[in-house]
């Protein structure tokens, strides 16, 4: 069963010296005990590459590994970054303090839900006054190439968003948090709208956000068509490369006021907005879960007792736009012999077809995951017979050239 990714930004619980359910006191020399901190665990993991596919299908597969999020803390119903800001005892505005504006932070290792923590390892607390939003997004820092996000966060009309170059190694997923409705009892009666505040949080309201896949997912699987084109036989087939075309580049919307909005806006007006993401693996040891590399070339497996092909995996999986349909191109090589005297050789080649969803499906959906499987036979050698067909006997001509009267 599918399950979604959390983090939560947790915050201390009601305070005991804090008597009050109004906003505590604005005053400078306030004690940093009477504030409510955003409490952040701490953690020194920070992943730089193109990591591919964030959790999976099943509840084990489903947890977080050190991944890296974006956080936006923003005035509530605003694009409007929150800040802490606070008045000397003569109520003049002190400085004020950056909170959270694109600001990256880690998840934990091996869980699915858990507490996330700065980069930086900076702890920050609540505005003493003011409701706030929490929204986030993840896009790995950098792709297998080049950055994956190419600008800065911008504003246009009700949106915020960042301009995003895709590879098919990035998971592209966004959050917000959302209370539910048992924590919007909490607050009481004529507070429904007060959170995420210091005023929520003495309440034991907190941000947990709920990070959902903006991309299909595609993974591969190999099956031998015969024996002769899985490992163990002369001409086992390799598998080198599997791309898929898939557009890849636009907006990701990484928050927005008014109603929801669909937060991947992808260029589809050209050819050239479309690339071919090549399938890559994962990388070995510490760096399995880190970082992808370039694929090794697989075999497709034979059950010989069984007598049947063994669906072999190939890759990590291509994260690719969602789409009615893609062209994947497939290169496959194999060892053949070239000559009657034996001499083989390594032959490339490759197929180009169309991946579509099957059983009346429309097209493939965001946050699916799917099983593409491939069956190979391997090049078959060009055997030509020849066949003697032999003459037919005709009626036999008689001639009697001396009676001819000419």
């Amino acid at each position: 069963m599918r399950k979604s990714l959390f983090f939560a930004l947790a915050v201390a619980g009601m305070l005991s010296s804090c008597s009050s359910e109004d906003a505590i006191s604005t005053d400078a020399n306030v004690n940093n005990g009477d504030l409510v901190p955003i409490q952040l665990g701490l953690t020194n993991s920070v992943i730089t590459r193109g990591a591919g596919t964030v959790g999976g299908v099943t509840e084990e597969e489903n947890v977080w590994k050190n991944q890296t999020v974006n956080v936006f803390m923003l005035n509530q119903n605003t694009l409007d970054e929150a800040k802490f800001t606070l008045k000397d005892i003569n109520g003049n505005e002190l400085p004020s303090e950056d909170l959270f504006y694109n600001t990256p932070m880690i998840t934990p290792d091996g869980v699915n839900s858990a507490v996330a923590s700065r980069v930086d390892g900076q702890l920050k607390y609540y505005p003493t006054q003011g409701n706030y939003d929490f929204w986030a997004y993840h896009v790995d820092e950098y792709g297998v190439g080049e950055p994956a996000v190419v600008s800065e966060p911008q504003k246009e009309g009700n949106y915020l968003y960042v301009d995003i170059k895709l590879d098919g190694s990035q998971d592209v997923m966004v959050a917000k948090a959302v209370p539910t409705a048992t924590e919007v009892e909490k607050l009481g009666a004529g507070n429904e709208t007060r959170y995420y505040s210091a005023f929520a949080a003495r309440k034991e309201v907190q941000p947990s956000m709920e990070f959902k896949h903006l991309l299909s997912r595609l993974q591969f699987n190999v099956l031998g068509g015969n024996s002769d084109a899985c490992a163990g036989s002369a001409s086992a087939v390799n598998v080198k490369s599997i791309q898929v075309k898939s557009l890849h580049t636009g907006k990701l919307v990484v928050a927005y006021t008014g109603e929801e909005m669909e937060q991947l806006i992808l260029k589809n007006s050209e050819a050239a907005d479309t690339a071919s993401f090549v399938l890559k693996q994962r990388a070995e040891g510490d760096m399995a879960f880190k970082q992808l590399v370039d694929l090794v070339p697989v075999q497709p497996t034979w059950d010989v007792e069984a007598d049947t092909a063994v669906k072999t995996r190939v890759g990590e999986a291509l994260l690719v736009a969602p789409a009615e349909k893609y062209e994947m191109t497939i290169v496959l090589s194999q060892n053949v012999q070239v000559n009657e005297d034996g001499t083989t050789e390594e032959k490339e080649y490759n197929y180009v077809t169309t991946i579509a969803p099957q059983k009346g499906a429309a097209s493939f959906v965001k946050g699916s995951s799917y099983n593409v499987n491939i069956t190979i036979f391997g090049l078959s050698e060009i055997k030509i017979t020849t066949e003697l067909k032999a003459w037919e006997q005709g009626e036999d001509v008689n001639l009697f050239p001396e009676d001819d009267n000419i």
